[in-house]
């Protein structure tokens, strides 16, 4: 599990999927994390393994969830 430390409240962000059902966490203005609303937890960087906390990093579902170079 990874720790992010050293920023303000301005370096963190929320950037929600069109349909407003998923939601992705914004660190200077890196996308970090996000929460998919078709799985029970969520995804991030700062992990490199399937477990309780949730899942790896996916480009291409964050890539289509929130529409980016589609």
């Amino acid at each position: 599990m990874a720790v992010q430390t050293g920023f303000s409240a301005g370096d963190i962000g929320l950037l929600f999927s069109q349909d407003g059902h998923s939601v992705a966490v914004i660190l200077r203005g890196e996308p970090w994390a996000y929460i998919s609303h078709t799985e029970n937890r969520g995804y991030s960087k700062g992990l490199s393994l399937d477990g309780p906390f949730g899942h790896p990093w996916d480009q291409e579902e964050f890539d289509r969830l929130f529409e980016r170079g589609v």
